[in-house]
């Protein structure tokens, strides 16, 4: 009988389409260095110059690293379900790369990858070796006449190497421009929800200090520092770490805000607080409305609503509540930062779902209500939220891939 032979090319056309940019990809391999367990993941970006005249990226995590079989079984084989099966980490984690494209966005960033996997089992710990050309994947050939070398080499019980993962990818597809690299920490600020479900010890740490103003027209450091709205921020340590991303403080503060949660029938508890009153608790119910039969139930769901007054007065209050001194960042950058931080988001497993939540993606049409009714509707720059799902079995709600802007959306 006839068999479906794929040509080579299709990695590299699947991972162009389905990876809509380099922050996109960039995202995928820091969700595989959760998945390791790992409490961190580390971004450094080495633009073009004399010692890297292609540019590099290297992505490390301090994981369980993964053994050549390991590798073998489960890196080599796109779109495994294998994450799906386990669900949970060895860790208790949920799993977020469930759809095993972490090797399609190493493919979208480089033309070259090189894996370096420290493993631990018992008393043995070896270190595996993954080179790959994407230049391979050529339309000339089928994807398996493709070889990929692998290499293994024992490490002695002396050796330091601790367990985990760098993926050092060079020759970069993309040129890592300033306001690329905002969009960057932009994305990576927003991508851990702000409400925490458990308590989980992970962060991003980005450098991007090879980026100088003599070279590169702006200072790197400089740049993450601005983008973080601190001059830095302090690690378990107490001290400060230059280089660890810090979420977005506004997900904290407003000038009103609603909570609740939405219960599987539909019906919604929750409180409604005004900052700018007595910023008591009020209570509030609302009572589910009966489903058209167009529409599904999509489980129960947590749902946040942080609105913001955008006149000077209440944006100086609101900037004094985080902590941040307003004649310092001027009036203008601050309703910048408001605007940037507008919008719903939708979050499952304490990770955002791209693009919701991204100003220009009004989603819930907030903007088309309010030309209607601009005296008692909101428009997106005044709001940001989010809505925390379940997964998929509970929710019915299930994540696509897209070829636009922002890497999936929902059915």
């Amino acid at each position: 009988m006839p068999k479906l032979r794929p040509r080579a090319r299709i990695i590299r056309t699947i991972g162009d389409r389905l990876i809509s940019g380099p922050e996109a990809a960039l995202i995928e391999l820091v969700k595989n260095s959760f998945d390791a367990d790992s409490a961190v993941a580390n971004i450094t970006i080495l633009p073009r110059g004399p010692e890297t005249p292609g540019g590099t990226i290297l992505v490390s995590d301090e994981g369980h690293g993964m053994s050549k079989s390991e590798i073998i079984g489960r890196w080599f084989e796109p779109a495994t379900d294998d994450k799906l099966q386990r669900r949970t980490s060895p860790g208790g984690r949920p799993m977020l790369g469930e759809k095993g494209i972490g090797r399609f966005a190493a493919a979208r960033l480089g033309r070259f990858t090189r894996l370096e996997s420290t493993h631990c089992s018992g008393d043995s710990r070896s270190l595996v070796t993954v080179d790959i050309d994407w230049n391979w994947f050529t339309a000339e050939k089928y994807l398996d006449e493709i070889d990929i070398p692998v290499e293994e080499t024992k490490l002695t019980p002396k050796s330091k190497a601790l367990p985990g993962v760098d993926i050092y990818i060079s020759d970069l597809r993309d040129q890592w421009t300033e306001k690329a690299l905002e969009s960057l920490i932009r994305e990576l600020r927003r991508l851990a929800s702000p409400v925490k479900t458990r308590e989980e010890n992970f962060s991003i740490r980005l450098d991007i200090t090879a980026f100088t103003l003599e070279s590169h027209g702006f200072d790197g450091q400089e740049l993450l520092s601005r983008s973080n709205l601190t001059s830095g921020t302090t690690d378990d340590t107490g001290e400060e770490d230059p280089l660890l991303i810090r979420p977005f403080g506004l997900q904290e503060q407003a000038d009103y805000s609603l909570s609740g949660d939405f219960d599987s029938n539909g019906n919604f508890t929750g409180t409604f607080v005004t900052q700018r009153g007595d910023a008591r608790s009020q209570p509030l119910a609302v009572a589910a409305l009966p489903l058209k039969p167009e529409e599904d139930n999509c489980g129960a769901f947590h749902l946040r609503i942080n609105i913001y007054d955008r006149e000077t007065d209440a944006i100086r209050g609101l900037f004094a509540r985080m902590g941040l001194n307003l004649d310092r960042i001027g009036l203008l950058n601050a309703r910048r930062i408001l605007t940037e931080n507008a919008g719903i988001s939708i979050f499952r497993k304490d990770f955002r779902i791209r693009p919701y939540g991204e100003p220009e993606n009004d989603w819930l049409e907030l903007e088309r209500q309010r030309v209607n009714d601009p005296s008692k509707k909101l428009g997106i720059s005044q709001v940001s939220g989010l809505v925390q799902v379940g997964d998929e079995e509970s929710s019915g709600l299930i994540e696509r891939s897209s070829r636009g802007p922002g890497a999936q959306r929902f059915i």
